[in-house]
Protein backbone atom coordinates (compact mmCIF):
# COMPACT_ATOMS: atom_id res chain seq x y z
CA UNK A 1 0.00 0.00 0.00
CA UNK A 2 1.64 3.35 -1.25
CA UNK A 3 1.62 6.09 1.65
CA UNK A 4 1.19 9.81 -0.39
CA UNK A 5 2.39 12.05 2.63
CA UNK A 6 2.35 14.96 0.06
CA UNK A 7 -0.49 17.78 -0.23
CA UNK A 8 -3.81 17.35 -2.02
CA UNK A 9 -2.17 19.55 -4.90
CA UNK A 10 0.44 17.68 -5.91
CA UNK A 11 -1.45 14.65 -5.07
CA UNK A 12 -4.09 15.12 -7.73
CA UNK A 13 -1.29 16.84 -9.95
CA UNK A 14 0.47 13.63 -10.62
CA UNK A 15 -2.10 11.90 -12.49
CA UNK A 16 -2.92 14.76 -14.99
CA UNK A 17 1.29 15.08 -15.88
CA UNK A 18 1.05 11.29 -16.11
CA UNK A 19 -1.85 11.11 -18.22
CA UNK A 20 -2.10 7.50 -20.57
CA UNK A 21 1.02 6.31 -19.35
CA UNK A 22 1.00 2.75 -18.35
CA UNK A 23 2.52 1.46 -15.23
CA UNK A 24 3.35 -1.98 -13.82
CA UNK A 25 4.37 -2.53 -10.47
CA UNK A 26 6.12 -6.45 -9.14
CA UNK A 27 6.15 -7.11 -5.96
CA UNK A 28 8.71 -9.61 -4.84
CA UNK A 29 9.25 -11.16 -1.29
CA UNK A 30 12.08 -12.66 0.30
CA UNK A 31 12.17 -14.80 3.63
CA UNK A 32 15.63 -14.40 4.98
CA UNK A 33 15.14 -16.03 8.33
CA UNK A 34 11.78 -17.84 9.90
CA UNK A 35 11.36 -19.13 13.26
CA UNK A 36 8.47 -21.03 13.82
CA UNK A 37 7.40 -23.03 17.07
CA UNK A 38 4.08 -25.06 16.94
CA UNK A 39 3.48 -28.47 17.74
CA UNK A 40 2.61 -30.90 14.14
CA UNK A 41 -0.77 -31.22 13.22
CA UNK A 42 -2.84 -33.57 15.39
CA UNK A 43 -4.57 -36.16 13.89
CA UNK A 44 -7.35 -37.74 16.04
CA UNK A 45 -7.06 -41.56 16.45
CA UNK A 46 -10.57 -43.55 16.72
CA UNK A 47 -10.61 -47.09 16.62
CA UNK A 48 -13.76 -48.73 15.33
CA UNK A 49 -14.85 -51.53 18.01
CA UNK A 50 -19.04 -52.70 19.35
CA UNK A 51 -18.45 -50.98 22.36
CA UNK A 52 -17.75 -47.50 20.89
CA UNK A 53 -20.30 -47.58 17.74
CA UNK A 54 -23.27 -46.06 18.99
CA UNK A 55 -21.65 -44.30 21.79
CA UNK A 56 -20.00 -41.07 22.95
CA UNK A 57 -16.16 -41.59 23.64
CA UNK A 58 -14.25 -39.12 25.49
CA UNK A 59 -10.33 -39.61 25.46
CA UNK A 60 -8.01 -37.57 26.56
CA UNK A 61 -4.23 -38.12 25.46
CA UNK A 62 -0.81 -37.48 25.69
CA UNK A 63 2.20 -37.03 23.13
CA UNK A 64 5.77 -37.04 24.27
CA UNK A 65 9.43 -37.01 23.30
CA UNK A 66 8.16 -34.25 20.45
CA UNK A 67 10.79 -31.65 21.29
CA UNK A 68 13.14 -30.69 18.29
CA UNK A 69 14.21 -28.23 15.44
CA UNK A 70 13.58 -29.19 12.29
CA UNK A 71 14.66 -27.26 8.66
CA UNK A 72 14.74 -26.20 5.33
CA UNK A 73 13.38 -23.35 3.12
CA UNK A 74 10.30 -21.15 2.92
CA UNK A 75 8.79 -21.99 -0.68
CA UNK A 76 10.11 -19.90 -3.22
CA UNK A 77 12.51 -17.97 -1.31
CA UNK A 78 15.35 -20.32 -0.79
CA UNK A 79 18.62 -18.53 0.46
CA UNK A 80 20.05 -19.32 -2.90
CA UNK A 81 17.42 -17.22 -4.88
CA UNK A 82 18.40 -14.00 -2.06
CA UNK A 83 22.08 -14.45 -1.45
CA UNK A 84 22.53 -10.58 -2.22
CA UNK A 85 20.18 -9.57 1.42
CA UNK A 86 22.63 -11.61 3.44
CA UNK A 87 25.68 -10.22 5.23
CA UNK A 88 28.66 -10.04 4.29
CA UNK A 89 32.54 -11.02 5.51
CA UNK A 90 35.64 -10.09 4.64
CA UNK A 91 38.38 -12.30 4.34
CA UNK A 92 41.81 -12.37 2.75
CA UNK A 93 42.81 -14.06 -0.39
CA UNK A 94 46.23 -16.25 -1.23
CA UNK A 95 47.61 -12.92 -2.07
CA UNK A 96 46.39 -11.36 0.75
CA UNK A 97 44.18 -9.35 -1.14
CA UNK A 98 40.38 -8.76 0.52
CA UNK A 99 37.59 -11.08 -0.71
CA UNK A 100 34.42 -10.59 0.14
CA UNK A 101 32.05 -13.39 1.43
CA UNK A 102 28.56 -13.89 1.79
CA UNK A 103 27.26 -15.20 4.99
CA UNK A 104 24.21 -17.02 3.25
CA UNK A 105 22.93 -20.29 5.36
CA UNK A 106 21.92 -23.87 3.89
CA UNK A 107 18.23 -23.18 5.49
CA UNK A 108 15.90 -20.33 6.08
CA UNK A 109 12.99 -22.15 8.00
CA UNK A 110 13.69 -23.62 11.28
CA UNK A 111 10.78 -25.11 13.17
CA UNK A 112 10.57 -25.88 16.82
CA UNK A 113 8.53 -28.22 18.31
CA UNK A 114 7.54 -28.27 21.74
CA UNK A 115 8.09 -31.32 23.70
CA UNK A 116 4.48 -32.55 24.62
CA UNK A 117 0.64 -31.99 23.44
CA UNK A 118 -2.41 -32.87 25.46
CA UNK A 119 -5.67 -33.32 23.97
CA UNK A 120 -9.29 -33.96 24.30
CA UNK A 121 -10.98 -36.02 21.84
CA UNK A 122 -14.85 -36.35 21.57
CA UNK A 123 -16.41 -38.81 19.39
CA UNK A 124 -20.19 -38.95 18.66
CA UNK A 125 -20.69 -42.17 16.80
CA UNK A 126 -23.22 -43.86 14.89
CA UNK A 127 -23.41 -47.17 13.57
CA UNK A 128 -21.86 -45.10 10.68
CA UNK A 129 -21.19 -41.70 10.73
CA UNK A 130 -19.46 -40.06 13.38
CA UNK A 131 -19.12 -36.94 14.28
CA UNK A 132 -15.50 -35.61 16.15
CA UNK A 133 -14.68 -32.73 17.91
CA UNK A 134 -10.37 -32.31 19.54
CA UNK A 135 -8.50 -29.56 21.55
CA UNK A 136 -4.92 -29.91 21.65
CA UNK A 137 -2.52 -28.11 23.82
CA UNK A 138 1.00 -27.43 24.13
CA UNK A 139 3.78 -25.25 25.58
CA UNK A 140 7.10 -23.82 25.35
CA UNK A 141 9.41 -20.63 26.44
CA UNK A 142 6.23 -19.69 28.49
CA UNK A 143 3.83 -19.49 25.68
CA UNK A 144 0.83 -21.29 25.63
CA UNK A 145 -0.36 -22.80 22.25
CA UNK A 146 -4.00 -24.09 21.38
CA UNK A 147 -5.35 -26.19 18.72
CA UNK A 148 -8.90 -26.98 17.64
CA UNK A 149 -10.61 -29.33 15.23
CA UNK A 150 -13.35 -30.64 14.08
CA UNK A 151 -14.60 -33.60 11.68
CA UNK A 152 -16.84 -36.48 10.15
CA UNK A 153 -15.49 -40.19 10.70
CA UNK A 154 -17.05 -42.84 8.53
CA UNK A 155 -16.41 -46.28 10.40
CA UNK A 156 -18.19 -50.00 9.97
CA UNK A 157 -16.84 -53.26 10.61
CA UNK A 158 -16.33 -56.78 8.92
CA UNK A 159 -17.89 -60.37 10.30
CA UNK A 160 -13.80 -60.62 11.33
CA UNK A 161 -13.70 -57.78 13.67
CA UNK A 162 -11.32 -55.52 11.52
CA UNK A 163 -12.78 -52.30 12.13
CA UNK A 164 -12.22 -49.76 8.82
CA UNK A 165 -12.72 -45.82 9.62
CA UNK A 166 -12.29 -42.60 7.29
CA UNK A 167 -11.99 -39.24 9.53
CA UNK A 168 -11.61 -35.97 7.42
CA UNK A 169 -11.61 -32.51 8.97
CA UNK A 170 -10.36 -29.64 9.32
CA UNK A 171 -8.40 -27.55 12.29
CA UNK A 172 -6.30 -24.64 13.14
CA UNK A 173 -3.22 -24.55 15.53
CA UNK A 174 -1.70 -21.72 16.96
CA UNK A 175 1.54 -20.98 16.14
CA UNK A 176 4.06 -18.54 17.12
CA UNK A 177 6.80 -16.94 14.20
CA UNK A 178 9.55 -14.28 14.06
CA UNK A 179 10.68 -13.62 10.62
CA UNK A 180 12.91 -11.25 9.08
CA UNK A 181 12.64 -10.45 5.40
CA UNK A 182 12.97 -8.45 2.41
CA UNK A 183 10.05 -6.68 -0.04
CA UNK A 184 11.91 -5.77 -3.04
CA UNK A 185 9.49 -3.33 -5.31
CA UNK A 186 10.18 -2.81 -9.04
CA UNK A 187 7.95 -0.21 -10.82
CA UNK A 188 8.37 0.44 -14.71
CA UNK A 189 7.27 3.30 -16.17
CA UNK A 190 6.00 2.09 -20.30
CA UNK A 191 5.70 6.20 -20.64
CA UNK A 192 9.35 7.27 -19.89
CA UNK A 193 11.12 3.83 -20.12
CA UNK A 194 12.07 3.99 -16.38
CA UNK A 195 12.74 1.82 -13.89
CA UNK A 196 12.25 2.35 -10.05
CA UNK A 197 13.40 -0.47 -7.63
CA UNK A 198 13.02 0.48 -3.73
CA UNK A 199 13.86 -2.20 -1.18
CA UNK A 200 12.72 -2.35 2.48
CA UNK A 201 13.98 -4.66 5.29
CA UNK A 202 11.09 -6.64 8.00
CA UNK A 203 11.33 -8.41 11.22
CA UNK A 204 7.98 -9.74 12.14
CA UNK A 205 6.94 -11.32 15.13
CA UNK A 206 3.21 -12.83 15.83
CA UNK A 207 1.07 -15.59 17.42
CA UNK A 208 -2.37 -16.16 15.37
CA UNK A 209 -4.37 -19.53 14.75
CA UNK A 210 -3.47 -21.19 11.09
CA UNK A 211 -5.52 -23.25 9.69
CA UNK A 212 -5.36 -26.50 8.34
CA UNK A 213 -7.08 -30.32 6.98
CA UNK A 214 -6.90 -33.67 7.66
CA UNK A 215 -7.80 -37.34 6.15
CA UNK A 216 -7.15 -40.43 8.00
CA UNK A 217 -7.71 -43.76 7.15
CA UNK A 218 -7.57 -46.30 10.23
CA UNK A 219 -7.53 -50.64 10.15
CA UNK A 220 -7.87 -52.04 13.42
CA UNK A 221 -8.20 -55.50 14.84
CA UNK A 222 -11.10 -56.17 17.04
CA UNK A 223 -11.49 -59.78 18.83
CA UNK A 224 -12.79 -59.30 22.08
CA UNK A 225 -11.09 -63.09 23.05
CA UNK A 226 -7.67 -61.42 22.49
CA UNK A 227 -6.54 -59.23 25.60
CA UNK A 228 -4.66 -56.95 22.90
CA UNK A 229 -5.50 -55.86 19.55
CA UNK A 230 -3.72 -53.65 17.19
CA UNK A 231 -4.11 -51.30 14.74
CA UNK A 232 -2.52 -48.66 12.40
CA UNK A 233 -3.72 -45.32 11.30
CA UNK A 234 -1.90 -43.38 7.46
CA UNK A 235 -3.25 -39.67 7.55
CA UNK A 236 -2.06 -36.60 5.11
CA UNK A 237 -2.72 -33.32 7.18
CA UNK A 238 -2.35 -29.92 5.92
CA UNK A 239 -0.72 -27.07 8.25
CA UNK A 240 0.21 -23.73 7.58
CA UNK A 241 2.90 -22.08 9.28
CA UNK A 242 2.46 -18.51 8.69
CA UNK A 243 1.16 -16.25 6.28
CA UNK A 244 0.92 -12.61 6.73
CA UNK A 245 2.31 -8.90 4.94
CA UNK A 246 5.55 -7.90 6.50
CA UNK A 247 4.43 -4.58 8.23
CA UNK A 248 7.25 -4.35 10.94
CA UNK A 249 9.41 -2.50 8.89
CA UNK A 250 13.21 -2.02 9.73
CA UNK A 251 14.46 0.91 7.12
CA UNK A 252 12.87 3.48 5.33
CA UNK A 253 13.78 4.23 1.91
CA UNK A 254 13.04 7.39 0.17
CA UNK A 255 12.02 8.00 -3.57
CA UNK A 256 13.99 9.88 -5.59
CA UNK A 257 11.03 12.72 -5.27
CA UNK A 258 11.26 14.87 -2.39
CA UNK A 259 7.79 15.09 -1.92
CA UNK A 260 6.44 12.37 -0.95
CA UNK A 261 7.49 9.23 0.99
CA UNK A 262 7.22 5.50 -0.25
CA UNK A 263 7.71 2.39 1.81
CA UNK A 264 7.77 -1.05 0.18
CA UNK A 265 4.60 -3.13 0.92
CA UNK A 266 2.59 -5.51 -0.73
CA UNK A 267 4.19 -8.82 -0.16
CA UNK A 268 3.29 -11.69 1.19
CA UNK A 269 4.97 -13.97 3.59
CA UNK A 270 4.05 -17.49 3.49
CA UNK A 271 4.65 -21.47 4.23
CA UNK A 272 3.30 -24.38 5.24
CA UNK A 273 3.83 -28.42 5.58
CA UNK A 274 1.86 -31.30 4.29
CA UNK A 275 2.65 -33.95 6.95
CA UNK A 276 2.36 -37.68 6.20
CA UNK A 277 2.04 -39.93 9.25
CA UNK A 278 2.00 -43.62 9.72
CA UNK A 279 0.93 -44.18 12.85
CA UNK A 280 0.99 -48.17 14.49
CA UNK A 281 -0.20 -48.83 18.15
CA UNK A 282 -1.48 -51.51 20.08
CA UNK A 283 -4.99 -51.25 22.21
CA UNK A 284 -6.71 -53.35 25.28
CA UNK A 285 -10.29 -52.75 26.55
CA UNK A 286 -10.04 -52.87 30.27
CA UNK A 287 -14.03 -53.09 31.12
CA UNK A 288 -16.84 -52.81 28.48
CA UNK A 289 -16.55 -48.54 28.96
CA UNK A 290 -12.85 -48.22 29.34
CA UNK A 291 -10.58 -48.83 26.88
CA UNK A 292 -6.05 -47.92 26.60
CA UNK A 293 -4.22 -47.08 23.43
CA UNK A 294 -0.75 -46.72 23.12
CA UNK A 295 1.07 -46.08 19.95
CA UNK A 296 4.00 -43.92 18.31
CA UNK A 297 3.39 -41.18 15.00
CA UNK A 298 5.83 -41.34 12.25
CA UNK A 299 5.99 -38.31 9.66
CA UNK A 300 7.31 -37.29 6.92
CA UNK A 301 6.85 -33.81 5.32
CA UNK A 302 5.43 -34.29 1.35
CA UNK A 303 5.61 -30.51 0.80
CA UNK A 304 9.23 -30.58 0.41
CA UNK A 305 9.63 -27.70 2.44
CA UNK A 306 11.41 -29.61 6.00
CA UNK A 307 14.86 -31.19 4.46
CA UNK A 308 16.22 -31.48 7.52
CA UNK A 309 15.18 -33.71 11.01
CA UNK A 310 12.56 -35.98 9.71
CA UNK A 311 10.86 -38.10 9.86
CA UNK A 312 9.32 -37.55 13.32
CA UNK A 313 8.55 -39.75 15.68
CA UNK A 314 6.76 -39.65 19.15
CA UNK A 315 4.69 -41.92 21.39
CA UNK A 316 1.39 -41.30 22.79
CA UNK A 317 -0.71 -42.44 25.31
CA UNK A 318 -5.10 -42.42 25.17
CA UNK A 319 -7.59 -43.03 27.27
CA UNK A 320 -11.42 -43.97 25.65
CA UNK A 321 -14.01 -43.21 27.89
CA UNK A 322 -17.66 -44.90 26.45
CA UNK A 323 -20.73 -43.78 27.50
CA UNK A 324 -24.23 -44.40 25.88
CA UNK A 325 -25.66 -41.93 23.31
CA UNK A 326 -27.90 -39.38 24.86
CA UNK A 327 -31.14 -40.21 24.05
Amino acid sequence: MRRWLSSGLVATALPVLCGGCAQTVEVQTYVLNADVTAPPRDVPLHVTTSESRGAVTISPSVSFGMGGVYSGDVGGSSPSRSKEFYPVDTVRGPGGQPQYVGLVPEDNLYWTHPNYSIGLDLDFAGDVVALALGANYSSSAGIDRWGWRGGLGFQGQTKGNVGVRLDLGLGWQMVTYDVRSVVVVKESWDYWGDTYTDTAWYSDTGDEARFGYYVALTFNSGNPDWPVNGFVQASVARQSLFNFEPSQQLTTVWMPFPIFRFSPSGGEATTGVTLFSLTPGLFTQLTDDLRLVAGARIWWDMSGTITSGAPGVYPFVQIDFMLPMPG
